[in-house]
């Protein structure tokens, strides 16, 4: 036992130290090894969420509907696409450093990892709050990108689904301060409330 003990604890030394456990600390979005890859449990058919497939042809159709969500998004929440900006602006590096081998394009170009942010996060925020009494007794505030015919059901169905696909994801801490953004409050501790609590996701009964 002693033996294995002092083995374990030279291979924990071996891999606490350098940048390699910065990365671990951050990273918490991978690539799928190539030869792990399997199409349909990474790869999104119909919406992207995050670099990896941003500007994918067959996720382009959602591009408008995500621009008409963020709208409707800030509109709702009454403050200036401004706030948020400033607010990721400050995390941005941790965001980056939240996917596994992010593209250069990516890493040079905050102005346009920024703005994939916000528009990716709103629409998730969005997506999830439909579908449940978020918006129970102020018919005002739903989003109307998800009232027109054709964005029902299936459709919003098939964005929930791809929200779990491996390498379509966005950090936890985007949603965070997007969220704390709206409401006003950019001092809280997500701890101290489960996520489902800033998404307003109760289900409709």
């Amino acid at each position: 036992m002693e033996e294995w003990v002092i083995q374990v604890d030279q291979r924990v030394s071996q891999t606490s130290t350098g940048e390699s456990q910065a990365d671990r600390n951050t990273t918490s979005i991978y690539r799928v090894p190539s030869e792990e890859h399997v199409t349909f449990v990474c790869k999104p058919s119909r919406v992207s969420f995050g670099p990896y497939y941003n500007g994918d042809v067959s996720c382009s159709q959602t591009v408008e509907r995500k621009e008409g969500s963020l709208v409707h998004f800030l509109a709702r929440s009454r403050k200036p696409l401004k706030s948020y900006v400033e607010t990721l602006t400050a995390v941005v590096q941790h965001l980056k450093d939240s996917y596994h081998q992010l593209e250069r394009k990516w890493r040079d170009d905050t102005e346009g990892f920024l703005w994939m942010m916000i528009l990716d996060g709103c629409f998730l925020i969005e997506v999830l709050r439909s579908g449940t009494n978020y918006y129970s007794g102020d018919h005002s505030r739903k989003n109307p990108v998800f009232e027109k015919e054709g964005i029902h059901g299936s459709e919003k169905k098939y964005y929930r689904l791809e929200m779990l696909l491996l390498e379509n994801q966005l950090p936890m801490l985007l949603l965070l301060k997007l969220i704390s953004v709206e409401r006003g409050n950019d001092s809280f501790r997500k701890q101290e409330f489960p996520p489902r609590y800033y998404l307003g996701l109760r289900p409709s009964l």
